[in-house]
């Protein structure tokens, strides 16, 4: 039976390469080691992991489908037309078994520390997986009793050779044993690869090049500062006199304990011997080391997602601001990948649970996404406020005042299904009246 694609990575020079697929390798020298790819990470699970579940019951389907479609938009018009589509197409439930399974999914995480594992491993590796117990026979057979995010360095999917279904169960690996996994009991969620249909592609494999520079960037950085900065050779001042083996030897052994070291940076030493420095090598910023390591963090935050302003990079970033960005990662990356995170895991779930219910995330948590009262006002007009709901938008205390509580509305306004009775009505009281002629245009 065909195995997975190899994961294990290889060695060249004595470090691990970037160019194979090895999830550990990503996630020891990629988050765990790179300043740049841990940042951003953590800018994007920062704000991702915060949005509550929200489980609901369909009403309307079709209204569903609009809702669907008007919340994935871009367009905040668009998004304040989805939550009229919303209220019209599900009703929100407070309480259910499958709620109560989310939000406690493991007994050693909380709801926001499973979020932030399952999104963790999907931005890094390109791909998370989650293992669901649940009984093996009763009436709770099949139902999932708890979730848990299984490091996709210790499972791996086994190919069944069948294309239309090429996943044949899943394999974890566990001190050293091999313990099967049915299909059905592993929700796997990963991003496309186009040469493995089994695993999803990481966005530091594509980034290879990127990060195995900013790499040696930083070897030469902290070589150079340890070393004191520039590189030079010492050599005897006369021609006559050169410097014996012995006398080169001693001061090379006296450099080592005076200047190498970071606690030697910058020490100045003295001699009484002839001998002259001859600089055979460059500073960090004769090398533009530092240069290039804020063009890298530049490239490293995009291939996670981030904007470079995020990560302190202004000169690379599309936005002028902190809360553009802000907005663009939330509009244009976490709302994606929430709605996309909960379709997978509606798929995998919610037939175990009931029928008619629709599973997702709750995204008014955002401030990002607090809809422009402006744009409220032109999609749905000017809304009816008592006085004290008035008060309420400047943080004012309510009014206990006569009629503070009442909504007023203009003497001239009339509810349009009396139109009909109010102008006849009006016709039996004045036979003679018509009603008015529209303007025509030709006439003036």
């Amino acid at each position: 039976m065909m195995e997975s694609s190899a994961t294990m990575g290889y060695m060249l020079s004595s470090a691990v390469s970037w160019f194979g697929y090895d999830p550990e390798t990503f996630l020891r020298k990629g988050y765990m080691n790179n300043v740049h790819v841990f940042t951003a990470t953590r800018v994007y699970l920062n704000k991702a992991k915060v949005a509550p579940y929200m489980l609901s019951e369909v009403k309307n389907k079709k209204a569903l489908v609009f809702y669907e479609q008007f919340v994935r938009s871009k367009d905040e018009a668009h998004r304040i037309q989805a939550l009229g589509y919303k209220e019209q197409a599900l009703e929100e439930l407070e309480s259910h078994e499958l709620l109560d399974l989310l939000n406690n999914p493991n007994s050693y995480q909380t709801s926001s520390e499973f979020k932030e594992a399952a999104l963790g491993f999907y931005k890094v590796l390109g791909e998370t997986f989650v293992y669901g117990i649940s009984p093996i026979a009763g009436r709770n057979k099949g139902k999932f009793k708890s979730l848990h995010v299984i490091p996709p360095t210790m499972i791996e999917p086994v190919s069944s050779n069948n294309a239309l279904d090429p996943v044949a169960y899943y394999r974890l690996n566990i001190d050293g044993k091999s313990v099967r996994i049915e299909k059905e009991n592993v929700f796997h969620w990963k991003t496309w690869n186009p040469l493995d249909p089994l695993r999803g592609l990481s966005p530091l494999h594509v980034g290879n090049k990127t990060l195995k520079r900013n790499e040696s960037n930083h070897t030469a950085q902290t070589k150079a500062f340890q070393n004191g900065g520039v590189a030079h050779l010492l050599s005897s001042e006369s021609d006559t006199r050169p410097l014996t083996q012995e006398q080169m030897d001693l001061i090379n052994e006296r450099l080592i304990q005076k200047i190498k070291g970071a606690e030697n940076y910058q020490n100045i030493q003295a001699t009484n011997g002839s001998v002259k420095a001859t600089k055979i090598g460059e500073s960090p910023a004769d090398l533009q080391l530092i240069t290039s390591d804020v063009h890298d963090r530049g490239i490293i935050a995009s291939l996670i997602g981030v904007d470079p302003i995020l990560v302190g990079d202004k000169v690379g970033s599309s936005f002028s601001n902190q809360e553009q960005a802000y907005k663009a990662l939330v509009t244009n990356l976490i709302m994606p990948d929430l709605i996309t995170f909960a379709e997978n895991l509606s798929k995998w779930l919610l037939w175990r649970y009931g029928d008619n219910l629709h599973l997702t995330f709750d995204t008014t948590v955002y401030s990002e996404l607090a809809p422009d009262l402006t744009k409220l006002v032109a999609v749905y007009g000017q809304p009816l406020l008592t006085e004290n709901e008035k008060r309420g938008v400047f943080n004012w205390d309510a009014s206990k005042a006569e009629g503070m509580d009442d909504i007023y509305i203009k003497s001239g306004l009339i509810p349009l299904s009396r139109v009909k009775e109010i102008d006849f009505n009006r016709q039996q009281n004045n036979p003679g009246d018509k009603p008015p002629k529209e303007d025509n245009p030709d006439d003036k």
